[in-house]
């Protein structure tokens, strides 16, 4: 990896995956964006749906990570916006969401979206898995 100098990331000689974190939880967010650097991914997070929108217009991704259950603006609702806007993204999108939540609650938010939901615990620790290795 090159040393940067201070406030600025480390990038790894190759080219690594960039992918987007969205979740209203900061501690996720940052644990997310930690573990994923310290495997070589460029990480960039955003708390809501109009973030991510900003982000997405700046940047390429190579995966969007989105939490389905956020209180400004639902997965759901930020996934239409990103299918308008940014067609090209919406085969990146993985949905997150919370091992406590309703199967009554998420079923609704899914109608019509063929994408790939993961718990946030699987993902967290299948971060600390290989870390630990």
């Amino acid at each position: 990896m090159l040393s940067l100098g201070k406030g600025q990331r480390s990038h790894s000689v190759e080219k690594s995956k960039r992918l987007l974190i969205i979740d209203e939880s900061k501690v996720i967010r940052d644990v997310m964006c930690n573990m994923l650097t310290i495997q070589g991914f460029d990480v960039d997070a955003a708390e809501d749906g109009f973030i991510a929108l900003r982000l997405l217009d700046e940047n390429a991704y190579d995966v969007v990570l989105v939490d389905m259950m956020m209180p400004v603006m639902t997965g759901n609702e930020l996934y239409c916006q990103i299918e308008e806007k940014y067609p090209d993204v919406t085969g990146k999108v993985i949905f997150l969401i919370d091992d406590d939540t309703p199967d009554f609650q998420i079923r609704p938010l899914f109608t019509g979206i063929n994408r790939p939901v993961l718990s946030k615990s699987f993902i967290i620790n299948g971060l600390i898995n290989k870390s630990d290795k």
